[in-house]
């Protein structure tokens, strides 16, 4: 039998899970777009509208990712649980309201108030959690391709969004983008998720990639009882991660002020983060196919040196077109983030867990990844300068490799019972 046969052999419909790869694309496109990618050209408009220092508007991305880390625990749970169709047009509307409100709020602290809740919790749960959990129950054979892919969806809003929203800022103000945004959330995004979310191959009847009929292609967890909290792969994972994304959080946020403190036009700043999320889709298939065949900690491994050569030039560059070559470089290595975590996540612990274990590394990895924004925002607030910021996420980004192949050895040490350590929370 062949074992990647992309149908059921019961019928000759076509696969169902190409399509949810394009589904999983366009929700973490929105998921990610509508804020995330779109926070830097706000950036300045929220600087003024709220008469703020840069150190206190980059709070805001602290304050999204600590509720990220509550939620997110709760939130992979039920994603292993409830059907996904749910649990993702839940976080839709959620985030919708959450945007919305932000367009009404007349200071600070409601900005702050409604990212850690509605806006937070909304896209945990509709975001790259739900989509990993989507495409990894349709994809055993080919994963790391199939989620690199998936998480294209993430590359092309900040190809975008960025310059999107820099000239709906322009032309209707940053109040308006926000009820945009949010109108697009319920006349759009959540129809096609009560329309075509299908959270399991069984449900239409088939099954994932790669996987025998009778379930043997999909690799079974341990019993439930064994700790997931005591597994050093677990943690190494979770601070390796933590570390590469307070650079890539950091970058994303400040590099459209850092471009605009050398001379540069907002509009003409913006398209930078767009050639970065360009240069990531490039990334994002590159990583996704070299995991396949050399494996996901080489694959990180080659994405994280990529990232730091971007920071370096980053640091030392002194005019647009010494950014852009930075730029590029950056989202090159930042292509290969959310595809293998999801990868490494999925190669280390039990499937029918994978959002869960995914879940709990979320507070793992916020401490880390949460206060690259503030810190760079306050590094330039004392020094003039985001020069010290760059080279010391350098430093994060190298030990965050060191720590990948320390996991490597080990991962290679325990090949032969590829198994998962996951935290029973039946008892809880």
């Amino acid at each position: 039998m062949d074992t990647d046969s992309p149908r059921d052999t019961d019928t000759a419909r076509p696969f169902y899970g190409w399509r949810i790869i394009f589904l999983a694309c366009c929700l973490d496109f929105v998921a990610v777009g509508f804020f995330f990618y779109s926070f830097g050209v706000f950036f300045n408009e929220l600087v003024d509208e709220f008469q703020a220092s840069r150190a206190q508007v980059s709070l805001a991305i602290l304050v999204l990712m600590s509720s990220s880390a509550v939620f997110s625990p709760f939130v992979g749970k039920a994603l292993d649980r409830l059907p996904l169709k749910t649990m993702i047009a839940t976080g839709v509307v959620l985030m919708s309201a959450g945007l919305f409100g932000i367009s009404l709020v007349a200071h600070l602290w409601q900005f702050f108030l409604l990212l850690g809740t509605l806006v937070g919790l909304g896209a945990a749960t509709m975001g790259n959690m739900a989509t990993a959990k989507m495409v990894t129950n349709w994809f055993t054979g080919k994963r790391g391709f199939a989620l690199g892919l998936a998480s294209m969806g993430v590359s092309a809003s900040g190809i975008a969004m960025p310059v999107v929203t820099a000239w709906l800022v322009k032309h209707q103000g940053w109040r308006s983008v926000f009820q945009m945004y949010a109108a697009v959330l319920i006349l759009v995004v959540l129809p096609v998720v009560l329309r075509f979310v299908v959270g399991r191959p069984a449900d239409v009847g088939q099954r994932a990639y790669g996987a025998t009929t009778d379930g043997s292609g999909t690799r079974i967890g341990p019993t439930l009882s064994t700790s997931l909290l005591r597994d050093q792969r677990f943690w190494g994972i979770g601070l390796a991660f933590g570390l590469m994304y307070c650079s890539v959080s950091a970058i994303l946020t400040h590099l459209v002020p850092a471009v605009i403190d050398l001379g540069v036009d907002a509009t003409q700043a913006a398209p930078l983060l767009s050639l970065s999320a360009a240069v990531a889709v490039v990334g994002k298939f590159f990583y996704g196919w070299f995991s396949d065949r050399a494996g996901p900690h080489r694959a990180m491994g080659a994405s994280v040196l990529v990232q730091v050569a971007g920071l370096f030039f980053l640091a030392q560059a002194d005019s647009y077109q010494s950014v852009l070559l930075a730029a590029a470089l950056f989202g090159l290595g930042m292509g290969g983030m959310v595809p293998m975590q999801a990868t490494l996540i999925s190669e280390t612990f039990a499937d029918d867990r994978f959002a869960t274990a995914m879940g709990l590394m979320r507070p793992v990895k916020v401490p880390f990844s949460a206060i690259g924004v503030p810190l760079a925002g306050w590094i330039f607030d004392r020094t003039g300068s985001y020069r010290l910021a760059f080279h010391l996420f350098m430093g994060t980004s190298l030990f965050a490799l060191v720590l990948l192949w320390a996991l490597s050895g080990r991962h290679k040490g325990k090949a032969s019972r590829r198994q998962a350590a996951i935290v029973d929370w039946d008892k809880y």
